[in-house]
């Protein structure tokens, strides 16, 4: 129970996190949250440290007694109120001015964000020395899961430093950062996966499993590579259609402010209007005492701009 109501306090410190939706009261809960958070979790790890009760454990609830939480019943697990207190001083310190703090702070959730992800390994995979290395000392997947949403919300808050600034850039690095994170997380976790239950059905010897397993990364990785390769090739092709598109312009302006007849504007408009438009065909008819003249064409030809 103490192990949510951390986890809703840590999650209330977000909340005012973007204007205008700001008010004095929220922000003032937002700011003692991660305080309360830190208290309940360092008092459980007092108790442990200790060997004392505190009698926080069974305020809000009582937990039925079962044989692994007859020792310390309802109780917040060591590595959840671990988790806790580092979650909460990274809120602490992640909104003070200054690049040294953001960056302690991102290390501080960065921290947690392990934390959980192991965990979840763990359980995804029934490793259980990942979510609890010892009898009293497991931590849920909600609990794991809980604290990387708030951790990476932290990290979140001070996006223009550390490898946050990176992950949201628009420019070529923060494409490829954003796309490799995301598979280097999510290709090997489900690669695991599917190699441990291929294993548990016994489809293979432990020797053709490894084979298949380096098979499976290599032709994942590479299929990665040859798309990441594709999408960076369609960025550079926009860059150059965009720097073309600017030198153009540049060229049609610098020929308009140097035109000094008509027929000098309606030249310029037809030789670098048009490709700067990216049109194939175009024409420029002048009003005449109320009569239009075919002034320039391009791209007609002669029978075509006869029927005009």
């Amino acid at each position: 129970t103490n192990t949510a109501s951390g986890l809703a306090l840590l999650s209330l410190s977000l909340v005012p996190a973007t204007p205008p939706a700001r008010a004095p009261r929220v922000e003032q809960a937002a700011a003692l949250a991660p305080l309360a958070a830190l208290a309940l979790a360092g008092l459980t790890l007092a108790e442990y440290a200790f060997g004392v009760d505190l009698h926080i454990d069974q305020l809000l609830a009582r937990d039925a007694i079962v044989p692994e939480s007859a020792r310390f019943p309802n109780r917040m697990s060591p590595n959840a109120g671990f988790g806790i207190v580092t979650c909460g001083l990274a809120l602490l310190v992640v909104r003070r001015p200054g690049r040294a703090w953001a960056l302690a702070a991102h290390a501080l959730a960065a921290v947690v964000v392990a934390l959980g992800f192991a965990a979840l390994l763990g359980y995804l995979y029934d490793a259980a020395v990942l979510y609890q290395p010892t009898q009293f000392i497991r931590i849920s997947p909600f609990t794991a899961a809980g604290l990387v949403l708030v951790s990476v919300g932290t990290m979140l808050l001070r996006r223009e430093t550390g490898v946050m600034r990176l992950l949201s850039s628009e420019d070529a690095a923060g494409f490829l950062a954003r796309r490799l994170l995301a598979l280097s997380v999510v290709a090997p976790v489900i690669l695991g996966w599917l190699w441990l239950e291929a294993q548990r059905l016994r489809l293979y010897t432990p020797s053709g499993g490894t084979a298949m397993l380096v098979i499976t990364v290599i032709g994942t990785f590479g299929g990665v590579v040859v798309l990441l390769a594709l999408a960076v090739e369609r960025m550079d092709a926009r860059r150059r259609a965009v720097e073309d598109d600017l030198r153009r312009t540049g060229e049609l302006s610098s020929a308009l402010s140097r035109a000094a007849t008509v027929r000098e504007v309606v030249d310029s408009a037809v030789r670098l209007g048009l490709p700067a438009l990216g049109a194939t065909f175009g024409c420029v008819l002048l009003n005449e005492g109320g009569r239009l003249r075919l002034a320039q064409t391009s791209g007609y030809t002669d029978a075509e701009v006869g029927t005009f």
